[in-house]
């Protein structure tokens, strides 16, 4: 066993065991004993989980027992200590009536990420930190599929795309990000690369390789790979061996190609690739080239970055079109420009889809015509598309616009179809997209005309949705509602914000507030923070309390994001504070979030920041110990909206004032650095253009 696998726990807890699923496995779940009751959903998923590995892996379990245990306070979110898998609260327990929809998929989640590291990591460890990916890729690859063998109804694997892909393209398209394969030399440069690369790029890679060995083959090889160094070491060459043989055996993979040669150009170098697919319309040829993708429209890249990227496409309403099928139909090889290839189902009249649910990953751009083709056929009949093309083509329109590869009036004329949209993953990436011009613009006068233009575009949908649940819904129309009911509070949208505030004023006037709240679970953390938005004192400390007498973590976190909401700037000081005295109730594991909390305050932002700079060497003390470090957590939660030289010269400032005190925040520092330069041009560039567009005379026709 790896000794950083080895775990020891002396308490006073209580189990609860679990019934034999048939593999002799005794599976329990450990925690502090008024807890208990909360242990009964892990302990249902747990072992259901465990064994659909054995099967899906085809290797058994190799331990005759696994513990899984809730610790008070406990730096990460979970450690896969071989056969002793050590959580948080929040990510192991759950309480019906209490913790949400999300919480209880939030379990699932981590836990079918924590079992798949049994196998990768555990069985199977890398050869080194180089190849941390190895471990973290894998798990969070297969968090989706083991969440939903328990969770089919909220089919969370179609949900891939907006919780992995499209935020490791993200952080991926900034200069300063990193391969997922990286050399480590020290230890704080382990602590650095437990990152949205290793874990979110790493799983989208073997996504990609998922697809383009097919699925069936890629399981083989993945069997043969961890029957072939179970109780040992391995790199991804190693990996690569048994995936390209199993590739070559099924002819699934090309017998001129060899997946090193492909995944190398992934792993070991950073950044991925925008494909520009230019359409002949009277030969019906189609050029596809291939770029890196930045972020910066004014980066001084040397352009040498090329990859194996490979294409698939797909016409809808061609007899012949299937969103279904993913196959590779073409490559892009580094060493060549372009390549042209005749597509006869590209008809004059219908737009051409490239990388087919996105499987790929690659940002694609169109021309002029094939993109007003597809704005024309979202407005007409969206659903003609798959929901996950819609949220792909929506993900690089806006940042394709950010990038100064496309125009803003192109980028939001493909989101005038949205009046009509009511599914959950398109919906998300438009909002994520939305969210970006909301950060960039809420410290403007242009904020104005955005507020309105986003109330009126989520009005439709809200008014559906209702702000209360319904009997009746599905589980992605609970989410979506969430999401809506946030976002309408955080407008100040009258019904919503009145709605919240009657509900919190209800539990303050409640006999005991600690035996039960009004506040649906789904908009707790919404509800709360619109409440005290408009609070005191009496307001905060009536919540904080109930943050102290609760026991459920879920609950818990939502009231420690709420907390940051105050407008007092002397409470949001007082509140930081407590981040650096234990004593004041809020423990070690949750410190960092309360700086997130405060940071996403308008007013708070600035607090946090000054906050940061005069304790950070009191922050790296508490904060940047052991192998979990939050330090670079809180830099991004308060640099990651930063838009003007000011705020460019403060964070540079920062980062030469600490150059050897920086320790695991030092990436991140870069990474906001780099991030804020492109902000502050996107201001000048953009902003007014924006405006334009918003102005009610202009989108409404």
């Amino acid at each position: 066993m790896s000794t950083y696998l080895v775990a020891f726990v002396v308490s006073d807890f209580v189990y609860r065991e679990s019934e034999d699923v048939g593999n002799g496995v005794k599976f329990r779940i450990w925690t502090q004993k008024d807890l208990y009751e909360q242990t009964a959903y892990a302990a249902e998923v747990g072992p259901k989980i465990l064994q659909f590995y054995e099967e899906y892996f085809n290797v058994p379990f190799p331990l005759p027992k696994q513990d899984m245990i809730a610790l008070p306070d406990f730096g990460a979110g979970a450690m896969e200590n071989w056969g002793l898998i050590t959580y948080r609260e929040s990510a192991l327990l759950y309480q019906q009536g209490i913790s949400s929809l999300r919480d209880r998929e939030g379990v699932a989640w981590v836990i079918a990420h924590e079992l798949a590291h049994q196998w990768f990591g555990d069985l199977v460890t890398m050869e080194w930190w180089t190849d941390l990916w190895l471990n973290e890729g894998f798990a969070s690859y297969m968090e989706d599929i083991g969440t939903y063998h328990v969770q089919p109804e909220l089919n969370i694997v179609d949900r891939f795309v907006i919780h992995s892909v499209q935020p490791a393209m993200s952080l991926d398209a900034l200069e300063s990000s990193h391969p997922i394969s990286i050399p480590v030399n020290h230890p704080d440069e382990i602590n650095e690369i437990f990152d949205t690369i290793s874990y979110k790029k790493g799983a989208s890679v073997i996504r990609m390789m998922a697809n383009l060995l097919t699925v069936k083959t890629f399981n083989r090889g993945i069997t043969n790979y961890l029957q072939g160094n179970a109780y040992s070491n391995a790199d991804q060459d190693d990996l690569w061996e048994y995936l390209n043989v199993a590739g070559h055996e099924d002819n699934t993979l090309p017998s001129d190609l060899n997946l090193k040669d492909i995944m190398d150009t992934w792993t070991l170098q950073m950044g991925y690739p925008v494909v520009n697919v230019e359409r002949n319309y009277e030969t019906q040829s189609v050029s596809f080239q291939q770029k890196r993708f930045l972020i910066n429209p004014n980066s001084t890249s040397d352009g040498s970055y090329a990859w194996f990227v490979p294409l698939s496409w797909t016409v809808p309403h061609h007899p012949s079109a299937s969103f279904n099928d993913t196959a590779v139909k073409s490559w892009l090889y580094p060493d060549s420009e372009n390549v042209e290839i005749l597509v006869e189902e590209a008809l004059i009249d219908l737009p051409l889809i490239v990388n087919v649910q996105e499987t790929g990953f690659y940002r694609v751009n169109y021309d002029p015509v094939n993109w007003k083709l597809i704005a024309d056929l979202l407005v007409s009949d969206h659903k003609a598309i798959h929901e996950t093309n819609r949220a792909q083509i929506l993900d690089d329109a806006f940042n394709l616009a950010r990038a100064g590869l496309i125009s803003y009036t192109l980028a939001l004329g493909e989101t005038a179809y949205l009046k009509n949209e009511k599914d959950y993953i398109p919906w998300m990436s438009a909002l994520n997209g939305f969210k970006y011009l909301e950060s960039m613009m809420k410290r403007s006068p242009g904020y104005g005309d955005f507020r309105q233009y986003m109330i009126s575009a989520l009005q439709p949908l809200y008014d559906e949705l209702t702000f209360e649940e319904l009997g009746d819904d599905l589980g992605l129309d609970r989410f979506l509602r969430e999401d809506v009911v946030n976002w309408m509070c955080r407008l100040d949208q009258q019904d919503c914000s009145v709605k919240s505030l009657l509900l919190f004023k209800q539990w303050m006037q409640s006999e005991d507030p600690d035996l039960g709240s009004p506040i649906p679970s789904f908009s707790r953390e919404t509800v709360l923070c619109t409440a005290l938005q408009q609070g005191s004192e009496t307001e905060w400390d009536f919540l904080f309390s109930r943050f102290l007498n609760s026991n459920n973590g879920n609950e818990k976190s939502a009231i420690i994001s709420a907390l940051g909401c105050i407008k007092e700037d002397w409470i949001l000081e007082r509140y930081l504070d407590m981040a650096l005295h234990e004593t004041s109730g809020v423990k070690r594991q949750d410190g960092y979030m309360v700086v997130q909390a405060v940071s996403k305050n308008t007013l708070g932002r600035y607090i946090a920041w000054n906050w940061i700079r005069n304790n950070w060497n009191l922050i790296r003390e508490l904060y940047d110990t052991g192998i979990i470090s939050f330090t670079s957590s809180m830099i991004e939660g308060i640099a990651g909206d930063f838009n003007t030289a000011s705020d460019l010269k403060e964070l540079e400032q920062f980062a030469t004032n600490n150059q050897d005190n920086l320790g695991t925040a030092s990436m991140v520092v870069m990474q906001m650095i780099e991030s804020t330069r492109v902000n502050v041009d996107w201001v000048e560039e953009h902003y007014d253009t924006i405006v334009d567009w918003l102005n009610p005379n202009n989108y409404k026709k």
